[in-house]
């Protein structure tokens, strides 16, 4: 069980720096002086991967597509058919998408760890 409670105290300090730089992220971007305004899909891949950080197990379909929809919308700003204003959303769609597949991944190792141990210490 030691190697779960690692993970997870991991991952849940993973999860506090992440609010925290997009709380930073938020101020910095509500400060940026634009004569546009970013797209909705950018911001949607930004609200759906910070959602993504607070779903649980189920977080991994939404980080991923805070992933799609990151990748989707910095396709239309390099075709120039999307505000430059977009950016920062795209990029924090980007990060907080990984950063909840990574945390995924990191609990799934810790809880397989954790399950292998037992029944090994059961067994022998």
């Amino acid at each position: 069980m030691g190697i779960l409670y690692g993970a997870m105290g991991f991952n849940l300090c993973v999860l506090s720096v992440l609010v925290l730089y997009n709380i930073v992220a938020l101020i910095g971007f509500m400060r940026e002086k634009t004569d546009e305004s970013a797209s909705g899909l950018a911001k949607g891949a930004w609200v759906v991967g910070l959602l993504s950080l607070f779903m649980g197990p189920c977080g991994w379909f939404f980080g991923l597509l805070a992933m799609i929809l990151a990748n989707v919308e910095r396709r239309r700003m390099y075709q120039e058919k999307s505000p430059l204003a977009s950016a920062t959303p795209v990029r924090m769609g980007s990060v907080n998408g990984s950063a909840t597949l990574f945390l995924t991944i990191i609990a799934l190792i810790g809880g397989l760890a954790s399950y292998f141990a037992g029944a090994a210490s059961a067994a022998g």
